[in-house]
């Protein structure tokens, strides 16, 4: 065996070491579960934000109050909401964190941090980091979503004339 093909079987030997690596890598990262806490507003808060960014709807949707001035009547008007902002269809990059909450009465405010990953090439790449919140109201034994700075359609909480159903979306009035 000459020196070439000594060479290509070494770098060939190193290319398949790496993508072994970089397999395991992968399907060792763990999987981030729904908190079974539903009691706690944090949980709640999470577990909306976790089911937005897996798209399941119905799951999302639950956590809605059915008060809010224009609530989606039907899974599939709250999915054709979601669809209005493409941002709430394109959370496979970001990564939510719980900071805080503070419950005054029956009103929670919780804070996330979102981190979201931005790659410019193979060894490009950046982030950026920041806050918002979501605010819910206790009904019963169940925590539900009531307002949100992010992650949120604005129409749900206040239906005003930028709102206006058409069928039975929500979407914003076309200035003629």
């Amino acid at each position: 065996m000459n020196r070439t093909d000594r060479f290509l079987i070494g770098l060939l030997a190193g290319v398949l070491i790496l993508a072994a690596v970089a397999f395991a890598l992968a399907r060792g990262r763990t999987q981030v579960d729904y908190r079974a806490d539903e009691t706690d507003p944090e949980a709640v808060a999470f577990n909306y934000l976790l089911a937005l960014q897996r798209q399941e709807d119905a799951k999302a949707y639950s956590y809605l109050d059915p008060a809010l001035p224009g609530y989606p009547p039907r899974l599939d008007v709250f999915i054709d909401d979601l669809s209005e902002r493409a941002y709430l269809r394109d959370l496979g990059n970001r990564s939510f964190r719980v900071l805080s909450h503070k419950v005054e009465g029956d009103i929670a405010r919780v804070t996330i941090q979102e981190t979201s990953f931005v790659g410019g090439g193979l060894f490009q790449g950046d982030q950026s980091v920041d806050q918002f919140e979501l605010r819910l109201q206790q009904k019963g034994d169940r925590w539900l979503l009531i307002d949100g700075q992010r992650s949120w359609w604005d129409c749900w909480d206040e239906y005003s004339e930028y709102c206006r159903r058409d069928g039975e979306s929500i979407k914003p009035v076309q200035v003629p």
